[in-house]
């Protein structure tokens, strides 16, 4: 479709949707959205991230799924918003800025997952998502090594076909609360950190 705009240029007022709880776009061009007071749920595919990034509304997300979006180089403003958001999904993109910065206004995030990723050549949090519980890594590119010594509340890691990870850092053994560790076909991770010994509440291990 070639809808550019929800509403015709020169209309000042933005329209509310009081009642919609998901919202799904596929291939539009649109750059500004109206207000969704109640929007719970968001998937963009082959879209922009204008969408996000012109928003000055908080917008009580709680699901979003990012794919096939071509303007994710630069993450930073797109999340300042989503305060409520706990589930975040992006892949089949072709680069991704992962600096602490990108993460920036996601204050209530419990399960990132990137896949696809084409170019992610790095990837670090700071203090920016403390509430994450579940990280996922599938076919993300280059990535030489990550670091989540500050997710302070992971339970879960999965490392899937990272083909250019050689090393998990050290700072993995302050996450004292994670359980579970999948990893399965990082061909070049050669050993594992020593401050895995600092797991303490590790149940789970595959490798593979």
């Amino acid at each position: 479709p070639k809808l550019n705009s929800w509403w015709k240029p020169g209309t000042e007022a933005r329209p509310s949707f009081e009642k919609i709880s998901k919202l799904h776009l596929h291939r539009c061009p649109l750059h500004t959205m109206p207000l969704y007071p109640r929007l719970e749920e968001m998937v963009l595919h082959s879209c922009t991230l204008k969408l996000l990034r012109q928003n000055t509304m908080s917008i009580p997300l709680t699901d979003l799924h990012i794919q096939d979006c071509d303007d994710l180089q630069n993450l930073s403003g797109v999340f300042q918003h989503l305060s409520s958001l706990q589930r975040l999904t992006i892949e089949i993109c072709k680069s991704i800025d992962g600096e602490s910065k990108a993460w920036e206004g996601l204050k209530s995030l419990s399960c990132l997952t990137l896949k696809q990723i084409e170019h992610l050549s790095s990837l670090s949090f700071a203090d920016r998502v403390t509430t994450l519980r579940q990280l996922t890594l599938e076919n993300c590119r280059p990535l030489p090594s990550i670091s989540i010594g500050k997710l302070t509340s992971l339970e879960e890691l999965t490392l899937v076909n990272c083909g250019e990870l050689t090393s998990i850092r050290d700072c993995i053994g302050q996450v004292t609360s994670l359980r579970s560790l999948n990893i399965s076909g990082c061909e070049k991770l050669e050993s594992l950190p020593e401050a895995m010994k600092d797991l303490k509440s590790l149940e789970t291990l595959r490798i593979s």
